[in-house]
């Protein structure tokens, strides 16, 4: 089996996670997984309540080109799958809360289940609905696992066995067109521009099942992404700087872009704090 580039080093997706201020009702963190599956997998990550929800509470998600497998710790309800979403999405609890979540990196998700990401694309649903192989013991094991610690520990193991078992070459049409992508953050003026030995529809096909969307709307999400990166390091950032720096024609086409992933104005994003 080829290795896989370490393409974290050039892309790391954000979740800005609006409520999740000092003090705020809902509380997000991410882990980093171990070395050996640092290139599939970019974090697991936990979301919890501080408090019982009496009333529906938001949750906003940035589009990020990944894909999630989530189980919810405090009702058994099977694992989820959310897919690759190309649009602002919000989700609502209400009750206690408490996630433990898997995300893949773009493009990763393949090396461990074989579905088609362009049928789930902009969907959170049950992994049965999906025709997901029988996972009712790991998932029950997941469920019951007491701590996040003890949750990662099996995950490792469990997605471990998987990428062995599924013996899976990395398919080099797809990883030359990532890297493209990711060493300019995302800013492809041209389709045609991303070339890797194949026609642009055989292309388009290629990131729809192993990505959930076509390689034009990934750009547009890393991009949008990397400004996200770009504002988490520089908050003072003025806006005519960002929009000349990663190609945008504008400030009103960054906040088109914005309001298209995040379904907010950059002004409005606030980011995850320890």
């Amino acid at each position: 089996m080829n290795k896989l580039p370490i393409f974290r080093d050039l892309y790391r997706p954000l979740q800005p996670a609006i409520g999740n201020r000092p003090g705020a009702i809902i509380r997000y963190k991410e882990i980093t997984p171990s070395e050996a599956l640092k290139p599939y997998v970019y974090c697991y990550w936990v979301l919890w309540s501080k408090t019982m929800l009496h009333s529906p509470f938001a949750y906003r998600i940035a589009s990020d080109g990944c894909v999630d497998l989530l189980i919810n710790c405090k009702t058994f309800e099977r694992l989820i799958i959310a897919g690759t979403f190309n649009t602002s999405t919000v989700v609502s609890f209400t009750g206690e809360v408490e996630y433990f979540g898997i995300r893949f990196l773009p493009g990763c998700f393949h090396y461990f289940f074989t579905l088609p990401l362009n049928d789930i694309a902009n969907k959170i649903i049950p992994w049965q609905e999906v025709g997901g192989d029988g996972l009712h013991e790991f998932e029950s094991r997941l469920f019951s696992a007491r701590s996040a610690k003890e949750k990662i520990a099996l995950v490792e193991s469990f997605l471990w066995r998987r990428f062995v078992a599924s013996n899976q070459s990395p398919d080099t049409r797809i990883l030359e067109t990532l890297l493209k992508i990711y060493r300019q953050n995302g800013h492809i003026p041209v389709e045609r521009d991303l070339s890797a030995g194949v026609s642009p529809r055989q292309l388009r096909r290629l990131f729809e099942r192993h990505i959930g969307v076509n390689p034009k709307t990934f750009s547009r999400i890393v991009r949008f992404q990397s400004v996200l990166r770009a504002m988490l390091r520089e908050p003072k950032n003025e806006w005519g700087k960002l929009c000349f720096d990663f190609g945008y024609y504008d400030q009103s086409h960054l906040i088109h872009e914005f309001q298209d992933f995040y379904g907010l104005p950059p002004m409005s994003v606030s980011f995850p704090q320890e």
